[in-house]
């Protein structure tokens, strides 16, 4: 839930399409691209022209993203750079360990569309479940973003940072069934 008094973050800004359904909060990105940067300034977005990963969201409580993703294994990204948990599956897993570290110890929380290969990222989730609060981990539909241009699958992974006392169960939703 986003309360009145946060402030959502969108490290990779895009053209917007993730901020247009959220409340009237204050809302600030960053962009890499200066065309989608202007784009979201003329949605009314503070815009932070640069790279996400050296870019702070400062003063965001709430992180909402959908990170680039590739496997490591591809050979496509260079080689992985080693996380607080340990050698990382796909690029999604650091732009998403960047962002957590980035909102409060206390009542801050990430929710980002992730790919699918996190599913088998065994140590990112076992660091998700030992240092964090797992709220949800939903897969959506095969073949969900078929239309938007890419035929991964993805799922969906809410996290507050820390551990939260007495947190519920965390809602997860799985094509298949659960993973292994």
């Amino acid at each position: 839930d986003i309360r009145p008094n946060d402030m959502v973050g969108e490290p990779n800004g895009g053209t917007g399409s993730r901020l247009t359904p959220l409340p009237d909060v204050d809302i600030r990105a960053i962009e890499i691209d200066p065309r989608r940067a202007e784009t979201l300034r003329l949605q009314g977005y503070g815009v932070t022209e640069g790279d996400s990963l050296t870019t702070k969201l400062t003063g965001a409580t709430v992180i909402v993203m959908n990170p680039p993703w590739g496997k490591y294994s591809s050979q496509k990204y260079g080689k992985p750079i080693p996380q607080v948990y340990g050698t990382p599956v796909d690029v999604a897993e650091r732009f998403f360990v960047n962002a957590l570290n980035q909102v409060p110890k206390t009542g801050g929380r990430v929710v980002a569309v992730m790919p699918t290969t996190i599913l088998e990222a065994r140590p990112f989730l076992d660091w998700i479940a030992t240092e964090h609060t797992l709220r949800a981990l939903v897969q959506f539909p095969a073949g969900a973003y078929d239309t938007r241009g890419t035929g991964v699958d993805s799922v969906l992974l809410v996290v507050d940072r820390g551990k939260v006392p007495d947190a519920p169960l965390p809602i997860r939703g799985f094509a298949g069934g659960q993973p292994q």
